[in-house]
């Protein structure tokens, strides 16, 4: 074991500086080499495969930095796992949606189970679905499960599949087709959770491509393919897009215009005080510490910061 894990480490660490090219900062190679390194320690099996194919565990560990997830345990986004004798990146149902947060325009994402006895009804591809259902009861057997996602600008966003459908890409996997085992036997809920967040994406309007090398990472293990998307799911998207890109120009300008006006009378204000006083101005009627912490507020928040210090100047 010893040598075989001086081996992985030099394997690993020679990617030091690629793995930085390609994160841009975004992920520290230290972290994510350490918690690599752990993984391996804790698994002979993947250790084996590590040694005997080096360049798939250099693979992942790029794979890494393309999409920005760590492997940190605690996180549970995303793992190394062995894969008909080379190592994966495999990324969770949770690192999927954490992906779909940052890298989407999307204000959340989650995806639920529907159970037999549950009160589900679809309501269309743009309206969040009615799904009502007691935690605390037999809910029956498991039908589907959908994903619901919220744009930045208040649509909604739907997907639906069956357990029929699901089961039918869960008979992919080449771990289900050999001997039935694997992920799906074991965390089937989870598994099909990933599969409709996986679909769900093509709907959403992209703001960078983590989520897109996400995806493209896993499929390529895992054989789902997505591709084949029918006509009204891709020209809904496009209109998604093209509305999520205009309404977000008009919030950047309305922001920098409310900025502007909030800027010219602080300014006004505060030309006479004391530094102290300038503190305590921004802590009352700003109610931040810095402009900084200003900019990064919401244009609801900012609009009512400049109604409220309208309204101090009629008095």
């Amino acid at each position: 074991m010893g040598n075989q894990l001086v081996e992985v480490q030099k394997q690993v660490y020679s990617l030091a500086k690629a793995f930085d090219d390609v994160a841009k900062g975004e992920i520290s190679f230290k972290r994510e080499a350490l918690f690599a390194i752990q993984a391996l320690e804790k698994n002979d099996y993947l250790m084996g495969i590590a040694r005997n194919n080096p360049r798939s565990l250099q693979n992942a560990v790029m794979n890494i930095a393309s999409i920005g997830l760590s492997l940190n345990s605690a996180t549970s986004h995303a793992y190394l796992v062995p894969r008909k004798g080379v190592v994966c990146l495999d990324v969770s149902y949770r690192g999927l949606v954490e992906l779909a947060v940052s890298s989407t325009a999307m204000e959340y994402v989650q995806a639920k189970l529907v159970y037999k006895k549950d009160t589900f009804k679809y309501l269309g591809i743009k309206k969040e679905p009615s799904h009502e259902y007691s935690p605390f009861e037999d809910r029956g057997a498991l039908i589907g499960v959908y994903c619901v996602g919220k744009t930045s600008t208040g649509d909604y966003l739907t997907e639906t599949m069956s357990l029929k459908e699901c089961h039918e890409i869960r008979d992919k996997s080449e771990a289900w087709k050999k001997r039935q085992m694997g992920p799906w036997k074991d965390f089937e809920g989870e598994m099909m959770k990933k599969t409709v967040v996986k679909r769900a994406s093509k709907l959403w309007p992209m703001t960078n491509n983590r989520l897109a090398n996400a995806i493209e990472i896993v499929n390529e293990h895992e054989g789902i393919n997505f591709q084949e998307q029918d006509k009204e799911a891709i020209e809904e998207r496009k209109k998604v897009t093209a509305k999520q890109q205009e309404e977000a120009k008009k919030q950047r300008e309305d922001k920098k215009e409310y900025l502007r006006k909030i800027e010219l009378i602080t300014n006004e204000r505060t030309k006479d005080m004391e530094l102290q006083e300038k503190g305590e101005f921004f802590a009352r009627d700003l109610q931040v510490d810095s402009w900084k912490e200003l900019e990064k507020k919401s244009n609801d928040y900012l609009l009512a910061v400049l109604n409220n210090l309208n309204k101090k100047a009629k008095k």
